[in-house]
């Protein structure tokens, strides 16, 4: 059994020591999702997930950004910058009322862009919450009975 452990984590350890961080790094993002709306936030760090770019100019970017089941997809404008669609990012942002924006509605102003994950963040984290709620099942069911 020694040996199929030891085998395991040789070609297996790096890719779970990414899942766990991704994992790690999938908490510390649904944490920092917004729980009010948006005209409360004032200049906030909040995270999100690119849904679509559907306007590229010469001064920024107007992007579609998914913050949770709470506040749900919002329109962004990013000055002088495009984020990638699919990726989790956080930025501090700031609610840009009308007149001024171009749609006569309100928009989510992108003051600072803190971070960007890939969408494969999610996907990882998920695969190591499966490994784990599989190990904590199977847990129990090797102890040997005294």
């Amino acid at each position: 059994m020694g040996v199929l452990n030891e085998l395991d984590k040789f070609f297996f350890g790096r890719r779970r020591r990414l899942d766990e961080e991704a994992w790690n790094t999938w908490h510390a993002l649904v944490a920092m999702r917004p729980a009010t709306m948006p005209p409360e936030w004032g200049r906030t760090l909040v995270a999100g997930y690119v849904v679509r770019v559907y306007q590229r100019a010469h001064r920024g970017t107007k992007a579609l950004v998914s913050f949770g089941d709470f506040v749900g997809v919002q329109d962004t404008w990013w000055p002088g910058t495009c984020p990638q669609v699919g990726s989790w990012i956080t930025a501090y942002v700031h609610l840009w009322r009308p007149p001024g924006t171009h749609s006569d509605e309100p928009v989510l102003w992108v003051d600072s862009w803190e971070s960007q994950w890939p969408a494969s963040a999610q996907r990882r984290a998920l695969r190591h919450q499966a490994r784990m709620e599989k190990a904590s099942r199977r847990a129990p069911s090797q102890a040997k009975p005294t």
